[in-house]
């Protein structure tokens, strides 16, 4: 079965869904499916084939427990489809097959801005429908104020921040996805304080 799984990968992550693509990587003898067939694997759906049976409830399995995890490192595994070996059935096709499992997770993707006066607020508007995590900083209570804020798209995941970064002390946005909206010198100033203070430790 042809199908445009970049298109369907394209339309998860613009979803915000974590997701592992599942390809068979290389078919020995026979084989319910050819070398290079995917599988995206959401925790609650699946989209394509690699062949169905033991070999598929396999890598959807294993799939989401690497989901589970929250790991990104991609695994790989081999199957042997034979009448003897099978942990959700049997398969008499008689080859092996080497599948690969690809983590596509979509926390650690941020963008942080600081200062969400009017010119944070409106590249907060642009960035919120884009697949990030926001992290909006600024010392004005007001500024972060769930009114003014109501502006931004529902689909984005928002973490509105104050004077202290508590929130974001297991990981730094890195570097080059840091963003100012304004007063890029009082932004210096915050990230030194933070890298100081007990919560960077």
């Amino acid at each position: 079965m042809d199908w445009d799984w970049t298109a369907k990968l394209r339309e998860l992550v613009e979803r915000g869904e974590e997701l592992v693509i599942a390809t068979l990587l290389e078919v020995r003898g026979h084989a319910p499916r050819e070398a290079g067939a995917k599988m995206l694997v959401t925790p609650g759906e699946c989209f394509g084939t690699i062949g169905g049976g033991n070999v598929e409830k396999t890598a959807l399995e294993r799939a989401r427990n690497l989901l589970r995890q929250g790991s990104a490192k991609p695994e790989t595994f081999t199957l042997r489809l034979n009448p003897k070996e099978g942990e959700w059935g049997v398969q008499c096709c008689g080859g092996e097959v080497l599948l690969l499992l690809e983590p596509v997770l979509m926390r650690g993707q941020q963008v942080a801005i600081f200062g969400i006066g009017h010119v944070g607020l409106a590249l907060a508007k642009v960035l919120s429908d884009l697949p990030f995590e926001l992290l909006l900083v600024d010392s004005r209570p007001e500024m972060l104020s769930e009114a003014r804020l109501k502006v931004l798209s529902k689909s984005s995941i928002l973490k509105p921040l104050g004077r202290c970064l508590r929130e974001a002390r297991t990981r730094e946005p890195p570097l080059g996805k840091r963003l100012c909206g304004e007063a890029a010198s009082a932004r210096e100033r915050t990230l030194a304080r933070y890298r100081r203070s007990p919560l960077h430790r």
